[in-house]
């Protein structure tokens, strides 16, 4: 391997040329999956891709009976690294009408892991490019890409109802909170940092007011509009402290609505309608 590693850097022609170490050894195990196929130790490959994630894994298999394709496919549910960073167990299995997922083994099989499945008819019409992906050839990789960036360019994304900069409250189904509570938005104030208009319908993207990231994208009616401005009040949910500072009386506040990262000094001349239970 050691000596194969310096032919595969400086080749142009190799897709990982000039690349990490990782790279290159994945490069490397892959093109010894090729010899081995060509030598006739692997027939064909079982390819199952997460529809969510995009993420693709790969087993190679020495025939397709249905006691290997089905030993193969709990292989990959098996595999921690096709379990992170997230666990990704299909809910539902689709696959064209091949006698190896069709098979009583391979069925029980998706029976016992509680997976439903489902075939894909590759010989019906693509909504997207027209034709059906059995009869797709060469010849017609340049009218899909054409048909594809045609329909792209036709759809408007709405008018966007937040700017980058302006702060929103998140509707509070969206978010988990408190049993019992009566407002329909969240106390906390956050920041909309991009907002996202290549789709048919705007979406955001937000961080709370210390700059941390707030996971998962936003549409507008999840939102609503907050004007911040110096003079701002924000309700108290607990005095924790006091201190004297430079002769002036202060107090640790935790904000109503914030973690504790938000906990605060604040002079006592800024607080008023605040009574400790």
């Amino acid at each position: 391997m050691n000596k194969q590693l310096p032919r595969l850097y400086y080749d142009p022609s190799n897709t990982s040329a000039f690349s990490t170490l990782a790279k290159l050894q994945a490069t490397f195990s892959t093109s010894n999956t090729r010899l081995g196929a060509s030598a006739g130790c692997v027939h064909t490959s079982h390819a199952l891709i997460d529809v969510f994630s995009k993420f693709l894994h790969v087993v190679p298999l020495k025939n397709k009976t249905g006691p290997t394709v089905a030993l193969a496919f709990q292989s990959i549910l098996q595999d921690t690294k096709y379990n992170k960073p997230y666990k990704r167990r299909p809910m539902v299995l689709r696959t064209d009408k091949g006698k190896e997922f069709l098979n009583k083994t391979f069925q029980d099989m998706l029976k016992h892991e509680g997976i439903e499945f489902q075939i894909c008819y590759n010989a019906t019409d693509h909504s997207t490019t027209g034709m059906a992906p059995s009869e797709v050839t060469d010849r017609d990789i340049l009218l899909i890409w054409n048909i594809m960036r045609s329909k792209r360019r036709h759809i408007r994304s709405a008018k966007p109802k937040f700017r980058v900069g302006q702060h929103v409250r998140i509707s509070k189904e969206k978010m988990t909170f408190a049993k019992g509570s009566q407002h329909s938005y969240s106390a906390e104030i956050f920041r909309v940092v991009k907002v996202i208009t290549w789709t048919p319908r705007p979406v955001y993207e937000l961080q709370d007011l210390n700059g941390a990231p707030i996971d998962g994208q936003f549409y507008a009616e999840e939102l609503t509009r907050v004007q911040v401005t110096k003079h701002t009040e924000y309700k108290i949910n607990e005095i924790l402290k006091k201190r004297y500072k430079r002769g002036i009386l202060e107090y640790l506040v935790r904000w109503k609505g914030y973690s504790k990262d938000f906990d605060s000094w604040v002079p006592a001349s800024s607080i008023r309608h605040f009574k400790q239970t």
